[in-house]
């Protein structure tokens, strides 16, 4: 295996590349964000003060020295203050010709840094020039470059340590780098970043030369032929760089900060990773668990043990939420339960809190918290408290049909009136929503009114101080009037909704939801924290060192209308008219979609014109949208400042455009999580193979960080029975806990395998092929697929959506062809003809178009996005009209987008040619390209052509091994790769050149390979193993890529055997005799089975009801009696629903495939009698359900209702089959 120095080499000269594409496209203002650089660990708002220890910090290797100036030294070498010169005033002691620029200053500042600075100090610090060829430093590149034509950068002098002979000089190079360009905070310089990467890469790359002679060569060679000398570092780890950035207000501020910066000498190193390996994925990186506090009166050594079990079966952290599941509409509080004493935020809390950042410190673990009880969505508070939650309780009334209304408008004393309107009502019909089997919510009718056209009127600033008014209307036997009144006022809502009356303080109300349309409502929680948790210095601390992220579920608060004071203010700002007038056209189906689907409203009203007035409804849409952004970036904001991030399911359920992963993709934020696994009735009955299958949907649809929903809490707890407090009363799945058989049998296997192939789809920036326009003023929430056809999916084109307001980000540019080019790097834009687009969206695809963008119109023109005043539809089909004739854009049938594409030479960059449906999802990260393709539903097989000529490795994200790919073909710039798939298999690639100092890698590959190959070996003293069964092959034949072809045929019937005559040890796991005694695993007994084929325990009356562990054994003879001598054999199992771990003769095969169960067993075999071993755990429900009545969940029957779920299949179930194989060796 190569050092991490091979490594690290490798990764300085993706860097270097990476910075040399970049030069030409630095923003105006010289930042660049390398976030997006998974080879950089990088800090911001590092405190070099802590720096200043020198007994911790002289231990670490290299050690870390800060030591300020001494005054002496000051002395020494004193400030003069008169030669402080202003940047741009450098010339005026100069008699010139000709103007000074930019370059001219950036030389000058440099020139005198270095006399009154860095050559004054380069005694005192111990360093030496460094310059080529008389330094053992090559510096390769020039260290300047300009931003466009006029602001420079310049790295005059770079200096390095003279060599110690009394001990060992950690190598380091110090430089000083001048900018006229002015520094922000937690950013980078495009100067600063170069000059790092390519003074770090010199060093990396230096070659011993020994003699003045030699020096000169490659000086005047410009450096050719070094690579015929050594490494001069060839042992060393880091290749660190000191680098101080200051911005050149004065030459005097240099001095000072020059002085500091030398005397610093530490290690600023390119990692090979910061998310670990793909063998072992950093904690960031794997999977983590919701875990389900039930209140803080648990037991806190249970907390404790609960994270420290989750990081030992490969949890890389906890999101901790405290459930409260009795503040919740599902249950009441339970005895013993005390709210007041034991809620979010009391002491007990705290106690527990800081419990478990402590375990998930210890462990290894990171650490996310929700913001809030339950959904995260409120705190305790005051109920005056202005940041609660607000709403809009709409009443209206008919007007007499003397048109005359005299009296108190309706509703007067609800709350604050924000708008009287009246408008004259055309048509009157009936709604009817229909029943939600998920909230079990009864169908709703509603009533439809029809309004005219300008006839509403805001009335508003007649209402008198009692709430009267005095109106009259031209009323006609054709129509009538109504009246609307509109009052706004805090519902006191709860998210925890308990009553209490002991302390006396905000512990006796509960938790109220806050206000998530304004920056009061993140404040209230915000305060809440600040007062109440982190005034705990231990809390922030331990924050500070495992927290991660700061979350909130999806949006559940219900209410008539969503709502908060700051909306009118938003509304007239984003869209220059006010809304109250309005407010009747707003007040259906805006209140939570999500969660009232039943309930949009007892009353729609709607126009008599063709948009029937939806352009005020996508307005105040776009406010809510507005608000709710400047919540999000106040929570934002704040948990950055505590060094943590903000987590939530963004939009969940609101009635506003809900983004998905396009745009996360396009602004370059990196990880995309999905809570999986809260399936409805599938509590302990949702096997681990469904809930992979679910989990690889979602990483081909983007996400590449999984939350599994969630992690039960294990001990005893108040009014609750064996097996313990679960979440939502077994109403959803699932409970992962030491209850669960699979959680110590097979269960680690499950989430290693997720969590490395997270480590591919977050390695790196996405490559997807196609974007599609997305623009709506609210999600749907059943969240239905938007393009219905399978075109591109068949043809294997990657898309994502993008709204129009998407394309305001500065990432949303167009270059080479490509929309962001740097990521996603779309190659086309798609609007399909049921879309909407406004005018200002047009003038953007027209722009698109006009940079080179291929821009394709799907099924004709779309539809007309309206908004409220604006009239300009007749101007958005005349721009559409101008965008079709123009070049670049192209118009097909619905449907018929793949075609078009490959018409129009706009390939995938994997194409796809099966006959199933594989989902493929590209990143590319500097040098390597990672490949991640999904087989759904069925089992499939066909081709992969991959846009790239890079050498393809296998990633196998069960056993983390790495190994070249042998059989693919080329074809121009492209690599075919043939497979066959299994159902819902994944498989994962990495393209790459670099790969091989790690992986040995033969030089050929096969470009025909016989279905019989069933694995191979391949290592550069062994050459290749190829592993050939011995089942009759029609078309034996193995070709290199070098055309040498050998016959593989063996002339033999086939010695594939199944085993049977199985023995099956069940263990049993139930309830234990007290069922109170909930934090019993299980109490366990054995029975025995004999089985001549294996079955569903469903077939074996003593298992029906069986929940456990089986212990199947099996033996066979080996060889088969046979006279073709064999060398091994494989060993497959039918597909596995919960896990396994197997062992032949006492030797732990490793993990397995779960939807191809297959290892190479000849290491482990022996002459005569070997035993099989597989230990299979079951799913948990058929016991649970047999004891469904005795159960007992915070003081309440579980909340299934009858008939519940039926029976599920549990063991193995299948033929297990053993393949013998022969072994070819090719030396390739």
């Amino acid at each position: 295996m190569p050092s991490s120095t091979t490594r690290n080499r490798i990764v300085l000269e993706g860097l270097f590349k990476t910075i040399m594409e970049w030069r030409n496209n630095v923003p105006e203002d010289g930042h660049i964000n390398i976030a997006s650089l998974g080879d950089v660990e990088h800090k911001v708002q590092f405190d070099f003060e802590n720096l200043d220890n020198a007994k911790s910090n002289l231990t670490m290797v290299p050690p870390i020295l800060f030591h300020p100036m001494e005054l002496a030294k000051l002395e020494v070498y004193p400030v003069d203050s008169s030669q402080a010169r202003e940047f741009f005033d450098i010339d005026q002691s100069q008699n010139r010709f000709w103007e000074l620029g930019s370059l001219d200053r950036v030389e000058q500042i440099s020139s005198l840094i270095e006399d009154r600075a860095t050559c004054e100090a380069q005694a005192e610090q111990g360093l030496q020039i460094v310059e080529s060829p008389d330094s053992t430093f090559w510096l390769e590149a020039l260290l300047s470059w300009p931003y466009g034509k006029k602001n420079w950068w310049d790295v005059e002098c770079v200096r390095e340590p003279c060599p110690d002979n009394k001990g060992k000089v950690y190598p380091h190079i110090a430089f000083h780098l001048i900018d006229d360009k002015m520094a922000q905070e937690d950013s980078i310089l495009y100067s600063e970043f170069s000059a790092i990467v390519i003074a770090m890469r010199g060093r990396a790359n230096q070659r011993k030369v020994d003699s003045a002679l030699e020096r000169e060569k490659l000086d005047e060679n410009d450096g050719e032929g070094k690579e015929e000398y050594p490494y001069l570092l060839s042992d060393e780890e880091y290749f660190p760089i000191p680098s101080f950035a200051f911005t050149p207000i004065s030459v005097l501020m240099s001095i000072k900060l020059l002085y500091i910066g030398f005397s610093i000498i530490t290690q600023v190193a390119v990692a090979a990773s910061n998310h670990g390996t793909f063998a072992s994925p950093a904690i960031d990186v794997r999977l983590k668990f919701r875990y389900w506090l039930p209140d803080a009166s648990v037991d806190t050594n249970t907390v404790v043990k609960d994270i420290e079990e989750a990081g030992a079966i490969g949890a890389g952290g906890v999101e901790l939420l405290g459930l409260y599941n009795y503040g919740g509409s599902l249950a009441p509080q339970p005895a013993g339960a005390d709210w007041a004493t034991y809620g979010f935020g009391t002491p007990a809390f705290n106690t527990i809190f800081k419990a478990s950042l402590q375990s998930a410190k210890s462990t290894g673990m990171i650490f996310d918290f929700a913001l809030g009880p339950s959904q995260g969505q409120g705190v305790p508070a005051k109920p005056n408290e202005e940041g609660l939650h607000w709403d809009l309780a709409p009443f209206n009334v008919s007007v007499p049909p003397n048109g005359t209304y005299n009296g108190q408008i309706p509703g007067w004393g609800t709350g604050e009136l924000v708008s009287l309107v009246s408008a004259r009502v055309v048509n009157t019909s009936t709604i009817v929503n229909s029943a939600s089997s998920l909230f079990s919510t009864p169908a709703n009718n509603a009533t439809r009114l029809v309004l005219a056209a300008g006839s509403l009127v805001d009335h508003t600033d007649a209402v008198s101080v009692d709430g009267k008014v005095s109106l009259s209307f031209n009323v006609s036997e054709h129509s009538t009037y109504r009246l609307f009144a509109y009052y706004q006022y805090q519902d006191l809502v709860k998210n925890l909704d308990i009553q209490e009356s002991s302390t006396g303080s905000i512990f006796d109300n509960g938790s109220y939801t806050v206000d998530h349309f304004s920056a009061r409502g993140a404040q209230t929680t915000i305060d809440f924290w600040e007062n109440y948790i982190l005034n705990d210095t231990d809390i922030k601390s331990l924050l500070h060192e495992v927290g991660r992220y700061g979350w909130e579920d999806s949006i559940e608060i219900k209410s008539n209308i969503s709502w908060s004071p700051s909306l009118p203010d938003i509304f007239e700002q984003i869209n220059g008219y006010q809304l109250r007038k309005y407010l009747p056209l707003v007040m259906y189906g805006n209140n939570n979609p999500g969660v009232q689907p039943s309930y949009p409203g007892n009353l729609e009203c709607v126009l008599d014109r063709e948009d029937q007035g939806q352009g005020y409804v996508n307005d105040f849409r776009a406010a809510l949208e507005k608000g709710y952004q400047v919540y999000l970036d106040t929570l934002s904001a704040w948990l950055e400042g505590l060094g943590l991030g903000y987590s939530a399911q963004v939009s969940y359920n609101l009635p506003i455009n809900m983004e998905f992963s396009g745009v996360a993709n396009l602004a370059q934020k990196n990880v995309i999580s999905n809570e999986m696994g809260a399936n409805l009735e599938k509590a302990f009955a949702l096997p681990v193979s469904e809930l992979l299958g679910q989990i690889n949907t979602a990483f081909a649809g983007g996400v590449n960080q999984i939350v599994l929903h969630g992690q039960s809490y294990t001990g005893d707890y108040h009014k609750t029975t064996w097996p313990g407090y679960t979440s939502f009363f077994i109403l959803f799945a699932e409970s992962y806990y030491n209850k669960q058989p699979a959680w110590g049998h097979g269960f680690s296997d499950a989430i290693d395998y997720i969590s490395r192939n997270q480590y591919i789809l977050q390695a790196g920036q996405p490559r997807t092929d196609i974007a599609l326009y997305n623009g709506v003023s609210m999600t749907d929430p059943q969240l239905e697929t938007l393009y219905s056809a399978d075109d591109m999916i068949n043809a294997g084109y990657t898309y994502t959506y993008l709204s129009p307001v998407n394309f305001n980000l500065s990432q949303a540019s167009v270059a080479g062809g490509l929309l962001a080019p740097h990521s996603p790097a779309y190659k086309a834009i798609v609007v399909t003809s049921d879309q909407n687009v406004t005018l200002a969206g047009v003038n953007k695809l027209q722009q698109y178009a006009d940079a080179g963008l291929p821009v394709i119109l799907s099924g004709g023109f779309p539809g007309y996005y309206p908004n409220g005043e604006v009239t300009d539809k007749a101007a958005v089909y005349a721009a559409l009209e101008a965008l079709r004739s123009s070049p670049n854009v192209y118009t097909t049938g619905f449907g018929q987008i793949a075609p078009k594409l490959e018409q129009l030479n706009l390939t995938p960059r994997v194409a796809v040619h099966s006959n199933g449906t594989w989902y493929p999802v590209l990143r590319t990260d500097n040098n390597t390209d990672y490949l991640f393709v999904f087989s759904k539903d069925s089992a499939s097989q066909g081709n992969l052509t991959v846009s790239s000529t890079k050498t393809p490795y296998l990633l196998d994200s069960w056993t983390g091994k790495r190994s070249p790919f042998l059989h693919y073909k080329r074809s121009g710039n492209t690599t075919v790769i043939p497979l066959h798939l299994a159902a819902n298999q994944t498989i994962a690639f990495a393209f790459s050149n670099e790969l091989k100092y790690e992986i040995e890698t033969p030089s050929l590959h096969a470009s025909r390979v016989p279905s019989t190959v069933l694995g191979y070996d391949y290592s550069t003293s062994g050459g290749l193993l190829l592993h050939t069964s011995t089942d009759p092959c029609n078309d034996c034949v193995f070709q290199l890529s070098n055309g040498t072809t050998y016959g593989l045929a063996l002339n033999s019937t086939s010695l594939t055997f199944h085993l049977r005559n199985w023995t099956l040890i069940a263990e049993h796991w139930e309830a234990p005799s007290n069922m109170s005694d909930a934090a019993t695993q299980a109490t366990k007994h054995n029975t025995t089975h004999h089985l001549d084929t294996l079955v569903s325990w469903l077939d074996i009356p003593a298992l029906q009801n069986a929940s456990g562990l089986g212990y199947y054994l099996s033996t066979f003879t080996w060889p088969p009696n046979s006279a073709y001598d064999v060398d091994g054999a494989y060993l497959t199992f039918p597909r596995i629903a919960q896990g396994i771990k197997v062992s032949v003769n006492g030797h732990d095969v490793g993990p397995l495939d779960f939807t191809n169960p297959k290892v190479d067993i000849g290491p482990y075999l022996t002459n005569g009698t070997n035993a099989v071993t597989a230990i299979v755990p079951s799913l948990m429900w058929n016991y649970i359900r047999s004891i469904y009545d005795k159960i007992e969940i915070s003081g309440i029957a579980p909340l299934l209702s009858d008939p519940l779920p039926d029976l599920v299949d549990n063991g193995l179930i299948g033929e297990v089959k053993i393949v013998p194989y022969v072994t070819s060796r090719f030396m390739i």
